[in-house]
């Protein structure tokens, strides 16, 4: 087990719970969820992270581009990046 990403996942956890006492406005982590691998690898940890006023302009935007390509430096963590493209 690699107790460096269980600390990382933790971490981003605590902060969803504490953020929940907040109003929507101010939350920046939005969904964080856990559950085990099919390939049995460890278990697949889901952080969801977003400016709320940004969040709301996905439904308006012209164009989303979506980059999957991230690799990171250290363990396995996957990034998946989303920028939008809105003419207002």
């Amino acid at each position: 087990m690699n107790f460096s990403r269980l600390i990382i996942f933790l971490g981003a956890a605590a902060k969803y719970n504490e953020e929940l006492k907040l109003p929507m406005e101010e939350h920046y982590i939005h969904y964080v969820h856990t559950q085990p691998s099919k390939a049995d690898d460890g278990p697949i940890e889901i952080i969801v992270t977003m400016n709320l006023h940004l969040a709301a302009l996905l439904h308006s935007a012209r164009a989303t581009l979506h980059n999957t390509t991230y690799k990171r430096l250290w363990g396995k963590h996957n990034e998946w990046e989303v920028v939008i493209w809105d003419e207002k």
